[in-house]
């Protein structure tokens, strides 16, 4: 009485052509998921994608596109690999490192067009350093400032970083199509 398991719980990574299947069923026309940065790269910053991972994230993108449901697609939803955390203040303490994962999923999932930096900005640094998440430092206000400033950072190198690439790859296609 009174205990849970965590299993089963939201079960998004393995039956997410049931939950959106149902989402268009129901007449949603959108749906929001996260790409989980250790499924991609483990480490934070390691030299090679996972490929599971990355054919997981075609997969799902290729579902929403055949049910009709546009993915709106969060980069950083409060699950920084482990050596991330443990590096510097704030999960986002290397905005490089962020930026680096931004432009590997920018080029590579082409088929999104809506694209989150960072989950609940705020929330994150707060709960990491003012409440409960981890690295779980209760009432370090200076880090928690640190590790904001850390993330308002890395969202505004990759949204300058998206708006660079869109242009390349407009200024190709123009280019493309203009000696075809």
């Amino acid at each position: 009485p009174g205990s849970f398991l965590p299993d089963p719980a939201s079960d998004f990574y393995n039956r997410y052509e049931e939950d959106i299947r149902l989402s268009a069923e129901h007449g949603l026309n959108a749906i929001r998921v996260s790409i989980a940065w250790t499924r991609i790269f483990p480490n934070g910053d390691d030299a090679e994608p996972l490929a599971e991972g990355v054919k997981h994230y075609h997969e799902l993108f290729a579902c929403c596109k055949k049910y009709g449901v546009e993915p709106y697609v969060s980069l950083h939803h409060f699950d920084s690999p482990a050596a991330c955390s443990t590096r510097a203040t704030g999960s986002t303490a290397r905005p490089s490192t962020l930026c680096a994962l931004c432009e590997f999923c920018f080029r590579e999932f082409r088929e999104v067009k809506n694209w989150f930096t960072i989950n609940e900005l705020i929330s994150l640094s707060h709960s990491q350093y003012i409440s409960n998440f981890p690295p779980n430092h209760h009432f370090d206000v200076t880090s928690g400032i640190q590790s904001q400033h850390n993330e308002l950072v890395a969202h505004a190198r990759a949204v300058n970083l998206y708006k660079d690439l869109d242009e390349t790859e407009h200024l190709a296609d123009a280019l493309a199509w203009s000696t075809s």
